[in-house]
């Protein structure tokens, strides 16, 4: 069930890009932390998409959601089996 006011980075999975504060694109690669419990500090392991950089940075950094793994993934496997004759 998920909350109506549930914060974004609650929401934020191994895979997905995200915007980190007002302008870093990021994948991220782990988190450390209750994610699922608002009251918990949560720390991602993210890679600047641009630089490459790795670090971590803090759940509240986490401003937005901009693709998910799973549905990038979707995509890619549609897209190779409906070219395939």
């Amino acid at each position: 069930m998920i909350k109506i006011n549930e914060p974004e980075f609650l929401k934020v999975k191994p895979g997905d890009t995200v915007l980190v504060g007002e302008d870093e694109i990021a994948k991220v690669l782990s988190f450390v932390g209750g994610a699922r419990d608002p009251d918990a500090t949560s720390l991602f392991q993210v890679a600047n998409v641009y630089s490459g950089e790795i670090k971590f940075v803090q759940g509240e950094e986490v401003k937005q959601i901009l693709s998910k793994r799973e549905l990038r993934l979707k995509i890619m496997f549609e897209s190779l089996f409906t070219k395939c004759p």
